[in-house]
């Protein structure tokens, strides 16, 4: 862990000055703590943390929340904690309900826990399994509304703390590097509503842990993408 946070500080650097030109960015990290989590880490302003209503999920959140205040000490000391989620809750089980209660009792006063949660759904891995969005898959289901509920929170409290650091934003245009004069150019960049995105199941990028995610960074690096 020593040699991966002291590695970070370069990659930060190169990471902070891209996410500057964008409006929101969210890592989502596997469950683990390895290179890509503490890359993520370095390079976040706030880190919202997904719990599962389980008995082991709890007692790992303690090593979290300490690799988290290890990196906000010596590498990322805007890190700030957007909140605590529970997810794949089985809300009519006492367990369930007894879980929810631990993490507000023994987290509540120094992390925000979120009072929404995300239901347990199999609409969720099946959506998954399909590589769809679950608004796409189950647009009514419960999931997929406490989801909404979650994406408007979180941009609200985005905004806030956009608009009280009093950073302008660009707009598209400018994002892209289209001025006023560049004609026929400008007229290609259009919006397109999140429905009519669909996954590219052909896509070559599958990387599915840290170790082959390092080894296709380093491959880029030598032969380009």
């Amino acid at each position: 862990m020593q040699s991966i946070i002291r590695h970070n500080h370069s990659e930060m650097n190169e990471f902070s000055g891209l996410l500057r030109i964008i409006i929101y960015s969210a890592l989502d990290c596997m469950p683990s703590l390895g290179m890509l989590t503490i890359n993520a880490l370095a390079a976040a302003d706030s880190v919202l943390i997904p719990l599962q209503a389980q008995f082991l999920s709890l007692k790992g959140l303690e090593q979290l929340i300490a690799t988290i205040m290890r990196i906000k000490k010596r590498i990322n000391p805007a890190l700030d904690f957007e909140g605590i989620l529970l997810t794949m809750v089985d809300a009519r089980t006492n367990y369930a309900k007894d879980i929810m209660e631990l993490v507000h009792e023994n987290y509540g006063q120094i992390i925000p826990v979120f009072e929404n949660y995300i239901p347990l759904s199999v609409r969720v891995a099946e959506a998954s399994a399909e590589g769809k969005s679950i608004f796409v898959h189950d647009p009514k289901g419960k999931a997929t509304e406490a989801y909404g509920i979650l994406t408007g929170r979180c941009l609200r409290m985005a905004g806030n703390k956009r608009s009280a650091s009093n950073i302008k934003m660009l707009d598209v245009n400018e994002l892209l590097g289209l001025g006023q004069d560049s004609g026929e150019q400008a007229e290609k960049v259009m919006e397109v509503a999140i429905g009519k995105l669909y996954p590219f199941n052909a896509h070559p990028f599958k990387v599915l842990d840290d170790e082959k995610m390092q080894e296709t960074v380093e491959s880029i690096r030598e032969h380009g993408v």
